[in-house]
């Protein structure tokens, strides 16, 4: 920032200037946690209803019959293509034994594919996640992309690759919506089985759909949330009626020092008279069997 702002301040010096932080973030999608007034949370604000895909892709999707459609990426930073070589092969051998159509966003065209299974260098995600045909998501488990997942209600196959992936993937394995695999461990047999876990076990879509349905009902839209509160505090010259004074405590105010001096102190006391009382009571009793002995 400083070379194309060089007058710009340090970042941290904005922190106690900060007038409204939106999260990205809903009760549906992690867990209830305590909020400051200017503290919103627009979660799902990249999620949407789906549109119409492409005649070619439509048509593939549409030929699946009732066992449909398995939709397969792993993000847009890391590719497909840079997956082990070992790993694509044992894919594409588990999707050959499946039921369903796989649609796999992969850059390249050095592999074997079987007729049920096409790839694409980018797909539209939002449409193929909502589209009625979809079955399952395997997915790296990135935060927007498993947002997108409980957006339209569809069961995960967590491969997580890195950063907050692990740690999105066990969340959702821990809540009922999905199941997990490593890279260095997968095989055919496991993804075969954890796809049919996850397509005919219907307690995973049940409890997605119902995620879906909290965050589809909203009195408004998160853009519209996100945009009405930044018109608020722009109409009300920053909204000074919401800032929490927390923010400008000093370090030690903020962190309670005295209260940590307090309890470090009472707790050495504690060790002190203890010590004491150990020490009289050691000196009692050996005292007394010195006694008996030269008695």
């Amino acid at each position: 920032l400083h070379k194309y702002f060089p007058n710009m301040e340090h970042f941290l010096s904005y922190y106690d200037r900060v007038v409204l932080t939106l999260i990205n973030g809903h009760p549906a999608l992690d867990s209830p946690v305590p909020l400051l007034p200017n503290q919103v949370e627009i979660g799902t604000i990249n999620a949407r209803l789906p549109q119409p895909l492409p005649e070619d892709l439509e048509e593939f999707v549409s030929g699946s019959g009732s066992a449909g459609v398995i939709y397969f990426s792993i993000g847009s930073i890391a590719l497909s293509t840079d997956i082990p070589t070992r790993a694509k092969e044992e894919f594409v051998k588990a999707f050959v034994r499946l039921p369903q159509k796989v649609v796999w966003k992969y850059e390249g065209t050095d592999l074997d594919l079987p007729p049920n299974v096409i790839t694409r260098p980018w797909l539209p995600q939002q449409d193929m996640l909502g589209h009625p045909k979809t079955r399952l998501f395997i997915s790296h488990c990135g935060n927007l992309g498993t947002q997108e997942a409980k957006y339209h209600g569809v069961p995960v196959l967590a491969v997580p690759v890195a950063f907050d992936q692990p740690r999105n993937a066990a969340r959702m394995v821990r809540k009922g919506y999905a199941l997990s695999l490593d890279w260095d461990t997968l095989t055919e047999d496991s993804i075969v089985e954890a796809v049919n876990t996850l397509i005919n076990d219907t307690s995973y879509s049940e409890r997605l759909l119902n995620v879906s349905e909290v965050l589809k009902d909203q009195k408004e839209s998160p853009g519209e949330r996100a945009v009405w509160w930044i018109e608020h505090v722009i109409r009300h010259q920053g909204a000074p009626y919401l800032q929490y004074p927390g923010n400008s405590l000093h370090l030690l105010q903020y962190i309670s020092a005295d209260v940590i001096l307090l309890l470090a102190v009472i707790i050495y006391a504690l060790w002190r008279i203890l010590k004491y009382v150990s020490k009289g009571v050691w000196r009692m009793m050996t005292s007394k069997t010195s006694k008996q002995k030269k008695q």
